[in-house]
């Protein structure tokens, strides 16, 4: 699936953003505290094709889900809130997720928390967490994997 995915992309004329995502639940440990939070790992398209800006900071964007590039976050205004006590210094502070460090880059607006447990099968009831979906060739050349699901937005005047 993830190849028929990457393919759809690069040769559709009909969505002005495509995207994969993923859901997940992180271990988190920052601030001093541990929790079991749902997440998401999300290609770099993801929050333009939502139409969404994170209320501070940057979101996950194409660069940020090649493999190699430095572990980053974004992060709910649920858990900036209840954890970080709205802080505005969060950009740049460590969250560990599943015991790796991952660097927070963006806070997104209150009530964003796609996916949710409605929206596809087996997802946390709430998403707090995105990270970068960083494929190896490998993962993104795969045609008989289902690793995710895609979104799309379509393009502005198409039916």
């Amino acid at each position: 699936m993830n190849a028929d995915f990457f393919d759809l992309q690069k040769q559709n004329h009909s969505f002005a953003s495509l995207s994969l995502f993923g859901v997940t639940r992180f271990n988190v440990a920052a601030n001093g505290g541990a929790d079991a939070l749902g997440g998401a790992r999300v290609t770099g398209e993801f929050f333009d094709t939502m139409g969404i800006a994170p209320e501070l900071g940057r979101a996950v964007a194409p660069p940020d889900d090649k493999p190699g590039q430095e572990s980053v976050a974004v992060i709910s205004h649920r858990v900036w809130r209840d954890r970080f006590s709205s802080r505005t210094d969060i950009l740049g502070k460590t969250l560990l997720l599943d015991a790796k460090p991952y660097r927070v880059i963006g806070v997104m607006p209150a009530g964003f928390g796609f996916p949710h447990a409605t929206d596809v099968m087996d997802a946390a009831k709430v998403t707090d967490i995105w990270i970068p979906w960083a494929m190896s060739p490998e993962q993104k050349a795969n045609r008989g994997d289902s690793a995710g699901n895609a979104i799309g937005r379509l393009r502005q005047g198409f039916p």
